[in-house]
């Protein structure tokens, strides 16, 4: 009985291993199968690329491509056309000097250029009353003409009515010629201003020339020349020659004064309180205009207003004949105002 029960324990033992051994040959081959293709296969390939003795299989249509995917490059940037150019550098500052003027351009100034001519009066000169308003004139971008005049007797209406033809239209030549000299456009009207001499010769240069004057600032004036033809002195009626008014300015300067073109030309008329004295003036002009610049100063605007030209008069307390602070500040905020 032992024996038989060992030799059943062999044999279920005997099989066992068998069944291991079949297992693992199968496995085996499963993993030939799988592996890469047999050494004979690959040798036996005929020049068409098929094996010989292998039927062609049937071609398979390639899967369908993706759609491209294109992403746009920018063109090349045109360096000129990147960026607009950089604006001009401002222009630089100007003084001028000629024979018988002074001109001053302000830095950066805009054309047509705005301009005011300042005219000084006895003693003085274009540049030294131009340095008066420099400062203004660079902050606002004015052009400033300066001329110099020999002035003469100014208290002799002779000597005043023979330099009319010889000043006036020498100004209106230098104001032809300044664009040229400067190389800007100017604006056609320019602004008067001047101071004592000067104011009188920018009332008359508005007289004679209303069509070219913007404003004009006159500055204790000491005899100013009427915008009348005739005027009545007492009971009488008579006429006004130059220099006193324009009676006879056409024959003196081959045009006549244009009174119609004066009601276009605003003025702006400051004197010193103070500046009062009677024998500081010539009195040839005294039955006309009064005795004193303050009068002076008076009579002037009030005629202009009768004829329908803009006039203001101002008079500024404690001032001699001279100009202050206050009436410069105020003559110039006049000036900016103009239309």
């Amino acid at each position: 009985m032992q024996r038989t029960a060992w030799a059943r324990a062999i044999l279920r033992l005997v099989i066992g291993v068998s069944t291991l051994l079949v297992i693992a040959a199968l496995l085996l081959g499963l993993a030939g199968r799988s592996g890469a293709p047999r050494p004979a296969a690959a040798a036996a390939v005929a020049r068409d690329g098929l094996s010989p003795g292998v039927p062609a299989r049937p071609a398979l249509d390639p899967p369908p491509a993706a759609p491209a995917v294109v992403i746009p490059i920018p063109a090349a940037a045109d360096p000129s056309a990147a960026a607009p150019p950089p604006p001009p550098a401002p222009s630089p500052a100007q003084d001028l000097a000629f024979d018988d003027y002074f001109i001053h351009v302000p830095p950066g100034v805009a054309d047509p250029a705005p301009v005011l001519v300042a005219l000084h009066g006895m003693g003085g000169d274009g540049r030294g009353m131009c340095d008066g308003v420099r400062a203004w004139a660079d902050r606002e971008g004015w052009v400033l003409v300066g001329p110099t005049f020999p002035y003469g007797d100014w208290t002799d209406p002779a000597n005043v009515a023979n330099e009319g033809p010889r000043f006036l239209p020498r100004l209106a030549a230098i104001l032809d010629e300044a664009p040229a000299k400067i190389g800007h456009a100017v604006q056609p009207r320019v602004v008067l201003y001047g101071f004592s001499r000067g104011a009188q010769l920018a009332a008359r240069f508005a007289l004679l020339y209303p069509e070219r004057v913007r404003g004009v600032v006159v500055m204790s004036g000491g005899t100013y020349t009427l915008p009348l033809r005739e005027t009545t002195v007492g009971d009488a009626t008579q006429p006004l020659p130059y220099p006193f008014g324009v009676a006879d300015v056409a024959q003196r300067f081959g045009r006549d004064a244009n009174l119609d073109a004066l009601r276009s030309v605003p003025f702006w008329i400051g004197v010193g309180a103070e500046d009062n004295d009677p024998t500081a003036v010539p009195t040839q002009w005294g039955p006309y205009i009064g005795a004193t610049r303050v009068e002076r100063a008076r009579r002037f605007a009030a005629v202009l207003r009768s004829l329908q030209v803009p006039a203001q008069e101002t008079e500024f307390p404690g001032l001699g004949h001279d100009i202050s602070m206050t009436e410069h500040d105020q003559a110039l905020g006049w000036v900016q105002g103009l239309p």
